[in-house]
């Protein structure tokens, strides 16, 4: 409690009420929910109906199909083996039964977001940490996405790094094996402290381990491996592209299924990845603050970023944004007000119902605000080139640094 009433006093109520603020999109959306009695947890639905369509032999990516047990369900996009693994579950306990134990298991996935997006943190405040929350909406928690069990798992493991690595690589080859587009959250490996050929052994064989089921079954899984891939194109490209990369890609009328923008996602990911990495290397963050920064930086290069991608992005930018406060106070104020500029502009657009297009801009806003800092502390020769390009190889020594304010 003292703890708290010191960060209000720091803060100021000011900036404690600016806090709060940013949670009124996914707080009114939830109780909007509440109020009209609407389903809920229909991104489950989707899983859940697919486990009862494999039970019965029916067509699993046939979205002509529904399921009697279930009020509207999505469609089902997931891999087979998703379905197959929760279709005896299905048909010991029933839906409402796995329901029930399914929304237990989210709640704590939330709790634990929660915690990693507002426990205490050196040199950002609670508040300052709330500026993020203008991107979730209701739909993040109504849904019911797996994606929201995904980030927790991930994000629990990754704080876990310091002591066991090997949870993070489990973690991160669960999730893919069930969406492959977390395969992203191996980036993390690139900012450790370790030497060059640590970082991207544990890359590889986060990879390796994570997209071999998926690989396996498109070669060996026949005509469901061709359905299934039909329909991920379908909901990637068509159906809903989201607020990153793709997103920004509709704001120039540029196709997403482009090669020419393929080429452009790889510049743009390898861009932000150099810039994290000079970012960590240069403000010589330690083990916790790398870790936040990698998690941010894989939720900015998820093409396809939707609500329920966010939780994770604000720490590792604002820790960064922290670190450089005191060699550089007034480059570190400014990155701030653009973070700060960008999760107004995400929660006026969500507000005003007008997030088609206000999330996107404010990912752009965030994303060169990033992009730039690092290419700030650079050009301002924080560090110099041989001597990041040897805490690159060679690894960083942080128990020979002094703490970080």
């Amino acid at each position: 409690m003292a703890e708290a009433i010191q960060s209000r006093r720091k803060t100021g109520w000011g900036g404690v009420a600016l806090g709060l603020m940013f949670w009124l999109p996914l707080l009114s959306g939830i109780l909007s929910r509440i109020i009209k009695h609407s389903v809920w947890f229909r991104d489950y639905g989707a899983v859940a109906c697919g486990a009862e369509k494999w039970l019965q032999g029916r067509g699993l990516y046939d979205q002509g199909q529904s399921c009697a047990d279930l009020v509207d369900p999505l469609s089902y996009i997931y891999p087979p083996y998703l379905a197959q693994a929760l279709a005896e579950p299905v048909r010991l306990l029933g839906q409402e039964r796995l329901l029930w134990i399914y929304a237990s298991i989210y709640a704590l996935a939330l709790i634990a977001l929660l915690w990693l997006v507002l426990r205490s943190a050196k040199g950002v405040t609670v508040a300052k940490r709330s500026w993020f929350a203008g991107f979730l909406t209701g739909s993040t928690v109504y849904w019911g996405n797996v994606a929201i069990i995904a980030h927790a798992l991930i994000g629990v493991c990754a704080v876990a790094l310091r002591k066991h690595p090997l949870a993070l690589i489990a973690a991160i080859a669960v999730a893919a094996a069930v969406k492959p587009v977390f395969l992203i959250f191996a980036v993390v490996f690139v900012l450790m402290p370790w030497p060059l050929w640590r970082r991207f052994a544990y890359l590889a064989a986060c990879i390796g381990l994570g997209a071999a089921p998926t690989g396996y079954f498109l070669v060996a899984g026949g005509a469901l491996a061709e359905q299934w891939r039909e329909i991920v194109v379908w909901a990637v490209y068509t159906d809903k592209i989201g607020d990153g990369f793709f997103g920004w890609l509709s704001l120039a009328d540029a196709p997403p299924a482009a090669t020419a923008s393929s080429v452009a996602y790889l510049g743009f990911a390898g861009a932000a990845t150099l810039a994290a990495l000079l970012m960590a290397e240069a403000l010589k963050l330690d083990l916790e603050r790398r870790v936040l920064l990698g998690l941010s930086l894989a939720v900015m290069l998820i093409p396809r970023l939707m609500p329920y991608d966010f939780w994770l992005i604000g720490p590792g930018l604002l820790g960064a944004a922290a670190a450089a406060s005191a060699i550089a106070p007034r480059a570190s104020r400014w990155v701030e007000r653009f973070y700060l500029g960008g999760g107004v502009i995400a929660l006026a657009g969500n507000l005003a119902d007008q997030a088609d297009w206000s999330q996107r801009v404010a990912m752009i806003v965030v994303t060169l605000a990033f992009v730039g800092f690092a290419g700030w502390i650079v050009f301002k020769g924080l560090a110099a080139p041989r001597l990041l390009w040897l805490r690159i190889w060679s690894g960083s020594d942080l128990s020979a640094e002094p703490a970080q304010a």
